[in-house]
């Protein structure tokens, strides 16, 4: 039932102009059912909260990043999310919007190297 469905979606939004519009109704509604709540400050921002465990998903165009509390949760529904919506996973978090992530066990840290040079070179 459910590849009856992704195949029907793919039709339907295969080559329109508003297929992203298209798309992200879908995910969003996809996410509602999965019992994530939108984010009060980023519409972007997705947030599930059960027991001791949060889990994050943050949806940048066409980039999902689905962190948590709990890896193999978070792990277990990025791969769940692969297989509903046919996405390849490219594995973890190091460079997003220009900034440089790096995941230790002491933390994440995130870095600007690209932007610092740029601006040292400039001025």
């Amino acid at each position: 039932m459910l590849s009856r469905e992704k195949s029907r979606l793919k039709k339907a939004l295969y080559g329109l102009k508003q297929t992203p519009r298209a798309w992200y109704a879908h995910l969003d509604e996809y996410l509602h059912q999965q019992g994530f709540k939108k984010g009060s400050a980023d519409n972007n921002l997705y947030v599930k909260m059960d027991r001791e465990n949060l889990r994050i998903i943050e949806v940048y165009v066409d980039e999902i990043i689905v962190r948590g509390s709990d890896d193999k949760l978070s792990k277990d529904f990025a791969t769940k999310m692969q297989s509903d919506f046919e996405i390849p996973m490219i594995g973890e978090l190091t460079y997003f919007l220009g900034l440089y992530i790096s995941q230790r066990d002491k933390g994440i840290f995130i870095y600007q190297t690209k932007y610092i040079k740029e601006m040292l070179k400039k001025f």
